[in-house]
């Protein structure tokens, strides 16, 4: 179903290479599970996807919490920058001028 707004494109540029990034964009297919895969936008495809989701935390707990929020903390400043954090800057001036136009 439509929803009426533009596809996040800087989380698609995140995901996937340029060229399919642009057409998910353009035309707002869904990806099935096994397109998703050979895209590598997903690692696996599982029966029981709660299960595990539930194995993964318990391996990652191991490392314990002060391993984890420094392991999130180098993650999150290398995603700062490039095409993607460009993308996303141009989407969030967007939608506030499509949201509070008027205001």
């Amino acid at each position: 179903m439509a929803l009426g707004i533009p596809a996040s494109y800087a989380a698609l540029l995140g995901m996937f290479p340029e060229q399919v990034a642009r057409e998910l964009a353009y035309t707002g297919r869904i990806l099935t599970a096994e397109e998703a895969l050979a895209l590598g936008a997903v690692r696996e495809v599982v029966a029981d996807p709660v299960g595990r989701g539930v194995a993964l935390g318990i391996e990652m707990a191991r490392h314990g919490r002060n391993v984890l929020e420094a392991t999130k903390r180098i993650i999150i400043e290398t995603a700062r920058g490039g095409a993607a954090a460009r993308a996303w800057e141009a989407e969030l001036r967007l939608f506030r001028q499509a949201l509070f136009a008027g205001r």
